[in-house]
């Protein structure tokens, strides 16, 4: 069956759809197709390419209000290499009705390739049951590369369908509902080696128009605890050798990248990285961690032979332009994020002492902007503990709803980067501001700040740059 187009009605379409989600979640690329009774509204008269963006918008969007959709055609890339479509005919168009409106030559021509009207008006499938299909089979979190031929209506239509609703006023808004549907704005894009090269060069795009970045390290746990202190009784250096002897010894699994640029769009990357062998006995790992990771997802067989080599990411990250833009990073009890990314871009291991190692920390990032998010909440208002989430809701911060992936460390992404992206919009702006200048915190000492670990639960002190290690 593999690459046959699939014929879906409403009496198969339960078993197509168990097909279709164990084929969407591994999509690499799509192609879509949407089959409709041809065009009613013309326009004016005036050649095509002689009219604005807006003036076509409305000439599809009023052709898309006015003509049913007949079929969607779906066909699936999987990410090794199998190939997979659908034909999903949809009830609701009735040709036997003088009301329904349709192109007699487009008509004629369906026909003549086989489309069964008749059959549509009592086989055929409800668009809202075909809409469901595709929000829940994972397709759209998959993050494929999307394709069309002459497209224009295709989209319109699969947009319209997919929300559930009729086509915005205006051209603008319905291009923000194509980022929105299609992951290219403020998604997170799940990026593979077979994938990387695409998600390569939109990354080229946008890095260097970088003014806010979140950065977070999936990493299968720690294995060296220390000598039993509690931790905010071990000195900087100390907490610093502990992070570094992990860091040596652990492989790191993800590294999620989120993106504000100075025009105000979102953008999120998971790079999922090549190396940790969960078969291998000699694989360093804590099983707490990994029992977590795979419970929230991490597909671990997976990394290890579709996953990215890390020099490629660190050549990525590099050329790009993201950090000549000199954007302000941010991550949420960082230590480990940071240690790890550091190592990672360096391409070496962590030097022997932590004052080496801020200045390679200066180095990269530049200085002074790298911000630990909770941190920076817990100095402005004591109460701002726990999890993302819950800081959120102390400073009033709507995060988005993840729905059954809340759990995620994609969606702990998602949320991380929606939150810093909020900076200049929302209370963190007062929080910067006041810690910055209100209480008279030095600079450098911001570096320091990003690094505490989860267990710290001291005050920052402008004195010292490696308080939060002490």
């Amino acid at each position: 069956m593999d690459g046959a187009v699939r014929s879906v009605w409403a009496n198969n379409f339960a078993a197509e759809s168990a097909v279709f989600h164990q084929v969407a979640p591994r999509a690499a690329h799509v192609a879509l197709n949407i089959q409709y009774p041809g065009c009613v509204v013309r326009g004016d008269g005036r050649k095509h390419y002689k009219l604005t963006a807006e003036e076509r918008y409305q000439i599809i969007r009023a052709n898309v209000a006015m003509l049913r959709p007949l079929q969607v055609g779906i066909a699936i890339r999987t990410d090794d290499g199998r190939r997979f479509a659908w034909e999903f005919n949809l009830c609701g168009f009735d040709i036997a009705s003088p009301h329904e409106a349709r192109d007699p030559k487009s008509i004629s021509y369906l026909v003549g390739c086989g489309v069964e009207f008749i059959r549509l008006r009592w086989a055929g499938i409800d668009g809202f049951r075909l809409r469901w299909l595709l929000r829940d089979s994972g397709l759209f979190r998959a993050r494929p590369s999307w394709a069309t031929f002459t497209g224009a209506y295709h989209v319109a239509y699969f947009v319209s369908m997919m929300f559930g609703e009729t086509l915005p006023a205006d051209v603008d808004t319905f291009m923000g509902m194509v980022r929105k549907l299609f992951g290219m704005d403020g998604a997170v894009r799940s990026v593979w080696a077979y994938n990387f090269a695409a998600e390569s060069a939109v990354f080229h795009q946008v890095a260097p128009r970088a003014t806010h970045v979140a950065l977070n390290v999936q990493y299968p746990g720690c294995v060296v605890r220390g000598d039993g202190r509690n931790h905010y009784k071990l000195t900087a250096e100390e907490r610093y050798q502990i992070i570094r002897a992990n860091v040596a010894m652990l492989r790191p699994l993800q590294v999620g990248i989120a993106i504000r640029t100075n025009d105000g769009r979102r953008f999120a990357w998971e790079f999922n990285l090549r190396g940790f062998d969960i078969a291998s006995p000699h694989e360093a790992r804590d099983p707490k961690s990994i029992s977590y990771l795979a419970g929230c997802g991490v597909d671990f067989i997976r990394l290890r032979w579709a996953g990215i080599d890390g020099f490629r990411l660190r050549w990525l990250l590099r050329d790009s332009g993201l950090f000549r833009a000199r954007a302000s990073w941010a991550t949420f009890t960082g230590a480990y994020h940071v240690a790890y990314f550091v190592s990672m871009m360096f391409g070496e291991t962590l030097p022997a002492d932590v004052d080496t190692f801020m200045g390679m920390v200066r180095k990269l990032f530049g200085s002074p902007s790298v911000y630990d998010v909770k941190r920076l909440a817990r100095e402005h208002d004591k109460s701002c503990v726990g999890s993302l989430v819950h800081i959120a809701k102390q400073l009033a911060v709507v995060l988005p709803n993840e729905g059954a992936g809340g759990r995620s460390p994609l969606a702990e992404m998602s949320r991380l980067s929606f939150f810093w992206l909020m900076v200049g919009r929302k209370s963190f702006k007062f929080i910067m501001s006041n810690l910055l200048w209100g209480k008279k915190t030095r600079a450098a000492n911001m570096h320091a700040m990003f690094l505490q670990t989860k267990a710290e639960r001291t005050n920052v002190d402008p004195r010292g740059e490696h308080v939060w290690l002490r």
